[in-house]
């Protein structure tokens, strides 16, 4: 006689807790890779942040640092300048040593008023500051001149343009004026100092070969919107230079909060005795050093929530879930003693 054996299956009770053995191994991998996405996430807006922080350190203390830079002639205590440019500003600039200028917020403004050229392009609520100084790449004067009214011939290792201020120095003496025009040869420029863009024609001295030219420049740093949006849909905030001819370059993205406060010698003995914001300096060739805040994000969300943080030992839960970090920079103003 022959045995059939019937086929034994799975009971619905084991069914059951197979499935839910299952789930329960899903689950858990499943939970596993979010926390691992989430951490790789907020490291990756971390590393974004310290980088961009690290780049904005670096630009701003070298740029910052250079305000009052004359040139040869910042090392030399009997370096005397004369200003034959007609312009009252660049005049004042000179006599007052007046080479950092700052606008504070105020609510929606800024105090001193920002100048035309910045007017719609600054966020509210972040402080502006401009630095002038000489390029410290100059041109050297080729052939030295004959006469103070004479051109200046000079290399042309940087570009000249009619209407911009530049400064010549022996590195004892030096003069500021307006460049009225510019004729250039194949290795050299030819720089008129004409009137009436200058009180007069004649330079102070006539200048040697290998004296040093170099043009006046500005350096503006501000907080301004990009244009873009984020994942999200979030306007990306950046930090801003504009430069002595007017053009605007963004510099680092996810900077949205620059602050400002200057260290003054007030009382002109060569040390600070007082950290004001730029309204409540009254003579800004006093200004010492610069202490900058700046709030940094991640551009893109990384958290699954707000996330709070600190600036300028204030709390603030955010509406959206970027990761933010506050930078501190501190520089001074050598060239300003």
């Amino acid at each position: 006689m022959i045995s059939v054996s019937r086929q034994q299956g799975l009971s619905l009770l084991e069914l059951l807790l197979a499935m839910a053995l299952g789930l329960v191994l899903v689950g858990s991998a499943l939970q596993i890779f979010l926390s691992q996405r989430h951490t790789f996430s907020v490291n990756e807006g971390l590393m974004r942040v310290q980088e961009n922080g690290r780049f904005t350190h670096y630009w701003l203390t070298h740029t910052l640092s250079m305000a009052g830079f004359m040139g040869c002639g910042a090392a030399n205590s009997d370096f005397s300048l004369s200003v034959i440019a007609a312009d009252a500003e660049v005049e004042a600039m000179f006599k007052n040593r007046e080479f950092i200028k700052g606008y504070h917020a105020v609510g929606q403004g800024w105090q001193p008023a920002l100048p035309d050229a910045l007017q719609g392009k600054v966020r509210a609520g972040n402080d502006v500051v401009t630095v002038y100084y000489v390029t410290p790449v100059g041109a050297s004067v080729q052939e030295g001149m004959q006469h103070p009214t004479d051109d200046i011939t000079v290399s042309r290792l940087i570009t000249f343009e009619a209407g911009e201020v530049a400064v010549i120095s022996n590195c004892y003496q030096g003069d500021v004026f307006v460049v009225t025009a510019v004729s250039a040869g194949d290795e050299t420029a030819y720089l008129k100092h004409e009137i009436p863009q200058n009180k007069q024609a004649a330079l102070s001295h006539a200048y040697e070969a290998l004296s040093e030219v170099g043009a006046l420049y500005s350096r503006t740093y501000y907080i301004g919107d990009t244009g873009r949006t984020n994942i999200e849909g979030l306007p990306i905030i950046a930090l801003y230079q504009q430069d002595s001819r007017g053009a605007n370059e963004e510099l680092v993205e996810g900077v949205e909060k620059l602050r400002i406060q200057y260290g003054v010698d007030t009382r002109e003995d060569g040390n600070v005795d007082s950290v004001l914001p730029a309204n409540e300096i009254l003579v800004w060739s006093q200004v010492k050093s610069m202490e900058m805040a700046l709030l940094l994000n991640s551009v893109d969300g990384v958290f699954s929530q707000p996330e709070p943080y600190e600036f300028r030992g204030e709390r603030f839960l955010p509406e959206d879930h970027l990761l933010r970090r506050q930078w501190d920079i501190y520089t001074t103003a050598h060239n300003m003693t």
